[in-house]
């Protein structure tokens, strides 16, 4: 479903992709029913990426917010996923005035 949600994004129908997105996250919530479970982090990073695409940067960094505390808690701080979400988290530093 994410990569699905990706592609739309990448062809500017962000209305699709959304609607991708939320059927990633219910089958993600169903499938695992861990709250702190990897793929669910997977979910939200996408959601990061698609609401950075329609420049709402502030839930693009809630989103990347909730990855990173799934990913520190079950991937650890030095974990490649980890480190990945927190240097799209400080990108937020200099997009905010």
């Amino acid at each position: 479903y994410c990569a699905k949600a990706k592609l739309f994004c990448k062809q500017l129908n962000y209305e699709e992709a959304l609607i991708w997105l939320e059927k990633a996250k219910e089958y993600v919530k169903c499938a695992c029913k861990d709250p702190n479970h990897p793929r669910l982090a997977l979910v939200y990073d996408h959601y990061g990426y698609y609401y950075m695409q329609i420049k709402d940067f502030e839930m693009a960094e809630k989103s990347y917010q909730k990855a990173y505390e799934i990913r520190r808690k079950t991937l650890g701080e030095d974990n490649p996923r980890t480190l990945e979400t927190k240097n799209q988290l400080d990108t937020f530093k200099y997009i905010k005035p």
